[in-house]
Formats: C-alpha cells, structure tokens, sequence
C-alpha cells in the first residue's frame, strides 16, 4: 500500500476531526483533504512551470540542463495523458 485516509481538525473552521485527508506516494508524494463542515481544501498540484520560469530557476540552482532523449521524451508525453496535464 502507497497511501494512507485519515481525518483531521479543520484549520479552517476549527471543526474536531472533519476534515478528509488522504496522501500517497507514487508515483510521487501526493496529499489531498477536504473538510466536510465548511469545504475548505487543501492537495498536491500536478503540472509543468513556465519555460521562463524553468529557465530562472536552472540559473539560481546553477543548473545545466541535460539534452533530453528520445526516451525521456516518451517519458513526458506519456506522463502528460496519464495525468491529463498541459506541458506549457
């Protein structure tokens, strides 16, 4: 098993125990709750940052980026449908 239910106070409303909580992790750390008295929610977003952004970040990392395979661009693409996600 990669995930684990359980229910927790609400930090929004204050409500004891009423939120529904869930996480998981694959393929990667996920978590999700949403509280049953004042719907107050709280999950992991998937998706890809800007290029502009990209590009920023590898700068104050001191990144190099690697060339990306053929393989590793089946990898995306596939991981894109999978998830229904918009590669920008």
């Amino acid at each position: 098993m990669s995930g684990d239910s359980y229910s927790q106070d609400c930090p929004c409303c204050q409500s004891k125990d009423s939120m529904s909580c869930a996480n998981d992790s694959r393929p990667h750390e996920t978590v999700s709750g949403v509280c049953l008295v004042c719907g107050y929610q709280y999950y992991t977003e998937l998706g890809f940052v800007d290029k502009e952004i990209l590009e920023e970040l590898r700068k104050e990392n001191e990144y190099t980026p690697i060339p990306i395979t053929e393989d590793m661009k089946k990898n995306i693409e596939g991981y894109t449908k999978s998830y229904n996600l918009d590669r920008r």
